[in-house]
């Protein structure tokens, strides 16, 4: 390969990356843009829905309908995460993350015309396939070869990018919420994502660098068609088994991910009912507080991790980590508690 090939490599793989960035801080801004609307709009559509006379508005409260989103939601990103890895090895790169930026984009569009409880439901279903970042993740081992370095970095603006996009989503969301409009997030969110599925078609890659196989050799070169033709051969029924031998192999680890999942979700799910039922948070309130949070996990992220995990090692992070994080679930519900038997009127103080 002559340097000027090499150049043109190196500048295609910058655009690439810089691509998936963009994409990256996009994605986190539209579905944090929804965050701090959702409560109140489920709380707007119950509201409407007992007025007419709806007996499926008389049985639900805020509190349960909230959850019962989010369990649909966490549902079906279980069954989706796999689908779009195998996406990923089946069309390549590109065209699954056209598809999950529509696919975005459509769930957005649903909940941006929902005038009752189910279509609020139903605007969850196209998440399946709402996985960018493993897309991104994909995108930067593929676009990077063998350089361990550069990919390293890769992930590390691809973590800053997302902080950007979910800083800023929530305080956005709520500013837009905060005149009584629950659906100009999710319009804008539409746009959003329909922006990043046309750069995915127009500048990502099909998958790996065929070019570079090529030239490097007539060995390499067959040993790329040998693979391809072996994922021809291959259906969808074999990518499936496949991943659940890989699950089986590593079940300990996925059993911790799910008992701290259940325990994450079960707090994304609280903490946003407490602050706005119990300490009448408005959209805005409530949209600041979440921007807050983001950037204090993200700024100790980015500062601590690194030294922690070093004299720590990974084992004994993830326990001081899952230890921390009940301890401080707990600080935060007595914070929460003593704010709001006070009766001081200063809850609008207590951000999370």
């Amino acid at each position: 390969m002559t340097s000027t090939q090499t150049d043109e490599t190196a500048k295609g793989t910058e655009l690439v990356l810089w691509i998936t960035y963009l994409n990256i801080v996009l994605y986190a801004l539209c579905y944090q843009l929804q965050r701090p609307v959702e409560p109140f709009l489920l709380q707007s559509l119950i509201e409407q829905q007992e007025k007419s006379g709806d007996e499926t508005g008389k049985s639900s409260s805020i509190s349960q309908t909230y959850g019962n989103l989010q369990s649909f939601f966490s549902f079906c990103q279980f069954f989706g995460s796999p689908l779009v890895g195998i996406l990923l090895d089946r069309v390549g790169i590109r065209i699954t993350s056209t598809i999950v930026f529509i696919a975005s984009a459509l769930s957005y569009g649903i909940l941006a015309i929902a005038t009752d409880l189910v279509w609020v439901f139903l605007s969850k279903i196209p998440t399946i396939f709402q996985a960018a970042f493993l897309v991104a993740q994909a995108t930067a081992a593929t676009s990077t070869g063998g350089d361990s370095s550069l990919r390293a970095a890769a992930l590390g603006r691809m973590t800053t990018a997302y902080t950007i996009g979910a800083t800023i989503g929530p305080t956005l969301g709520g500013v837009l919420a905060g005149n009584g409009d629950y659906y100009a997030g999710a319009k804008l969110a539409v746009v959003g994502s329909l922006i990043s599925a046309v750069l995915s078609l127009l500048y990502l890659p099909d998958g790996a660098n065929k070019e570079e196989t090529i030239l490097a050799g007539s060995d390499n070169q067959n040993t790329e068609m040998e693979s391809m033709t072996l994922k021809k051969q291959r259906s969808f029924l074999d990518d499936v088994q496949r991943s659940k031998e890989i699950a089986l192999r590593v079940w300990p680890l996925l059993l911790v991910k799910v008992a701290g999942g259940v325990c994450a979700s079960m707090h994304s799910t609280a903490v946003p009912l407490v602050l706005t039922q119990s300490m009448h948070f408005e959209p805005q309130q409530l949209g600041l507080s979440m921007s807050i949070s983001m950037f204090s996990v993200a700024g100790f992220g980015a500062v601590a991790m690194a030294p922690l995990t070093k004299a720590l090692g990974s084992l004994g992070m993830m326990n001081v980590g899952l230890v921390s994080r009940s301890i401080l679930g707990c600080v935060m519900a007595a914070i929460v508690s003593f704010a709001k038997g006070s009766g001081s009127g200063n809850e609008e103080s207590v951000l999370f």
